[in-house]
């Protein structure tokens, strides 16, 4: 698996992110302040087909509550000096950039001019078509409340745009393609923070911040597609040697030039012919593309997928907006369904990078998503509880502390230590876990494994991969952004990538802790193989004395026994002893399916002898690479033949069930029998004898447990034994 690469970049990525998301909040209560600071008629309006302005809504409170109605028709309005305004075919609505040439635009933009004069004068008569006068003093600032739906939506779909080309750039800081990427990004998050400001204005907004909005918002879009057109033909790989940037940027600065300072009109539409040809221009771009990719499937693939999402989602908005503009039409949809397409270009990156792993990026990247928006989280319930506190009656404000108090700043706390206050390199708690794991471990590759997992746990990075590599000392590389640490075994290198889940980069101090912790887990391990080696060798020492002495010895009992009753407890023993010496040589593997299986065989034969039924489930269903060692298979067999035992000299037994299930590393099983002889005192109680308790004891020496015992089913008495053992 191909690794995080890195940037060379001083700023942890879910760091960075969260700059860019608060800065993209401040930009957008930046934007919601002005709006709110102008003055404000308290009506919605718009033009009718008759071209009449009409009132849609009366907010109430607002300066035209009780006076003005929905349904109303304004002729125009008067100001304190007698000077009048005629409203006659004004749209307050209407997107000035749909207006095909630079007259119709800049009288359009004249008219506002003079109507916003008028209301910033202070007092106004507004006339209605039926002759009446309301006399209207317009506020000096409108409620948050009154802000359209719209408003959001437009700063909702830049934020997506904004955040998901950052999440990329932060990762890939170095990468063109994703710098390209991020400048999209960032000039569709501008493009719809100034349409919501002249979008949602009111008649009275400041003549020259609408002319602001208006130009802004088009160098942005301008920015948008011409980003995209460039991104493409530079990937997922450079689709010619023509260089594209320098010959489009220059065409796009002409043309802005040209829009700002109105040098000539550019047929059929001035404002978005160029757009149009720009998109055209793109989809030629990606065509030479398709054939730069052609013997390289996953490049392909990925292009396929990136024009699917660039071409189709601007595709619909240019084809079902600006066409209809453009040839004078009407337009059968917003500027919004327009906006809400487009962002799906992003959308359907962040999916690219789970599909097709776009800007060698993977899974990893959703990881620190979900870490930038819990903290993103955080601020805006700030900003919520703030505007609550600010729009609210005194009631309000009591709620707000309350929840503040026994709900917020708790929840707010825990999810602040967990995002920003990690802990750093906590030795005291690592150090006595880790020892303690590699004194139990039996190989390099385990206590690598346990090395691993411990690196994991205190640095939580959001990616751990093996080097393949061998490494001598843990070091810092990429500028912080990775840490290199050798394994415990000395048999190679591990490599972690941007610490505590991309929240920051790693440190010297890192880099100490690391050296510190791996020599005292060098030292525990080297410890632990000598005390194993030796048991090895102990272990060894035994086996050969068992075998050769002792063993020796029984064998010559079974062909020197004088009765036939002698000969076979000698091979009981002799066959007790090759027992134990197998359980000192742990290599032997068998199948646990395979064990059961023999097991069961014997158990059936033995309870027919004593004309018992025997019923077992499950072992055919036990998966097949589930293996014992010596030890295990031992005990296992000696838990079963001993509950078997027990069974036949206590009870008479018409019907043993036997059940068995391994799921999750975790072998169960039950053994029950009938013709169990009630208990005196009517309760659960064990037999009599040792046998019982040996099953308990060998269960615990494979970390496992034995319940054994009477129970009463179905008005009868029955002995069952369970067991669950974990196996590895």
């Amino acid at each position: 698996m191909q690794g995080i690469r890195p940037g060379r970049f001083h700023v942890a990525p879910v760091r960075m992110m969260f700059a860019i998301g608060l800065a993209a909040l401040a930009l957008v209560a930046l934007a919601a302040w002005q709006l709110l600071s102008t003055p404000w008629l308290g009506l919605d309006l718009a033009m009718d087909e008759r071209g009449n302005v009409m009132v849609e809504r009366v907010h109430d409170p607002g300066p035209a509550a009780g006076q003005a109605f929905v349904g109303d028709r304004i002729v125009g309005i008067r100001d304190a000096e007698g000077r009048w305004t005629s409203l006659r075919e004004f749209d307050p609505r209407l997107e000035p950039h749909n207006l095909s040439d630079f007259a119709s635009y800049n009288d359009y933009l004249a008219r506002h001019r003079k109507i916003s004069d008028a209301l910033a004068a202070g007092r106004v008569i507004v006339v209605t078509t039926a002759g009446a006068e309301i006399d209207l003093t317009p506020a000096d600032s409108r409620p948050l409340a009154t802000l359209p739906p719209t408003f959001w939506l437009f700063h909702l779909f830049g934020l997506i745009a904004l955040m998901i080309s950052s999440a990329v750039w932060s990762f890939r800081p170095g990468n063109r393609a994703a710098q390209l990427l991020a400048l999209s990004g960032a000039g569709f998050f501008l493009a719809t923070l100034f349409h919501s400001i002249f979008g949602s204005r009111d008649p009275s907004m400041d003549p020259a911040l609408l002319e602001f909005s208006l130009i802004a918002n088009h160098i942005a879009q301008t920015v948008v597609i011409g980003a995209l057109a460039v991104l493409l033909a530079q990937y997922p790989r450079p689709a010619t040697r023509l260089p594209i940037a320098s010959m489009l940027v220059p065409l796009l600065v002409l043309y802005q030039l040209n829009e700002i300072y109105q040098w000539t009109d550019i047929p059929p539409h001035t404002f978005y012919m160029p757009v149009a040809l720009l998109y055209l221009v793109g989809i030629g771009i990606g065509v030479v593309q398709w054939r730069a990719t052609t013997g390289t499937p996953a490049d392909r693939a990925a292009l396929k997928w990136v024009f699917l999402f660039v071409f189709l989602s601007l595709g619909i908005g240019v084809a079902v907006y600006m066409v209809p503009v453009m040839l004078d039409l009407e337009v059968p949809t917003s500027p919004l369904f327009l906006v809400a397409f487009a962002s799906l270009v992003y959308v359907g990156f962040a999916l690219g990078v789970l599909r097709y792993r776009l800007f060698e990026l993977e899974r990893w990247w959703f990881m620190a998503w979900l870490w930038f928006l819990s903290g993103l989280t955080i601020v805006a319930v700030d900003i919520a509880l703030v505007l609550l506190l600010g729009l609210g009656p005194i009631e309000a404000l009591w709620v707000a502390i309350l929840i503040a108090a026994w709900l917020y700043f708790p929840l707010r706390q825990w999810v602040w230590r967990r995002i920003v206050n990690y802990t750093e390199s906590d030795l005291n708690r690592e150090m006595p876990r880790l020892m303690q794991r590699l004194f139990t471990a039996e190989s390099g590759d385990e206590a690598d494994q346990i090395w691993l997992e411990t690196l994991d746990s205190l640095f939580q990075p959001l990616e751990l991969r093996d080097t393949m590599e061998r490494a001598a000392e843990p070091r810092l590389d990429d500028e912080g952004a990775t840490l290199i640490a050798p394994t415990i075994s000395a048999g190679g290198a591990l490599a972690m990538h941007y610490a505590m889940k991309g929240n920051r980069l790693f440190s010297q101090r890192d880099v100490n802790s690391v050296r510190d912790l791996m020599e005292v887990g060098r030292q525990a391990f080297e410890l632990r193989m000598a005390e194993a080696e030796g048991v090895r060798r102990e272990q060894a020492r035994i086996m050969r004395d068992l075998h050769d002495d002792v063993g020796g010895r029984v064998l010559t009992l079974i062909h020197s026994a004088s009765t036939p009753r002698q000969a076979e407890l000698a091979r009981r023993a002799l066959s007790a002893l090759r027992d134990s010496i197998r359980a000192l040589d742990n290599r032997e593997r068998i199948s646990l399916r395979d064990l059961l299986q023999q097991w069961q065989e014997d158990a059936g034969e033995r309870l027919g002898q004593i004309g018992a039924r025997f019923e077992p489930r499950g072992v055919k269903d036990l998966p097949e690479n589930v293996e014992l060692g010596t030890r295990h298979q031992i005990n296992l067999r000696r838990i079963l033949d001993e509950a078997i035992t027990n069974m036949v000299r206590h009870a008479s037994p018409e019907c043993c069930r036997f059940r068995v299930s391994y799921q999750d590393g975790l072998l169960r099983l039950e053994l029950c029998n009938d013709g169990v002889t009630p208990p005196e005192d009517g309760q659960r109680s064990l037999p009599k004898g040792r046998g019982l308790h040996n099953i308990q004891t060998r269960a615990s020496e494979l970390s496992g447990s034995a319940e054994v015992g009477i129970e009463k089913i179905d008005g009868k008495y029955e002995f069952r034994v369970r067991v669950e053992l974990p196996i590895r």
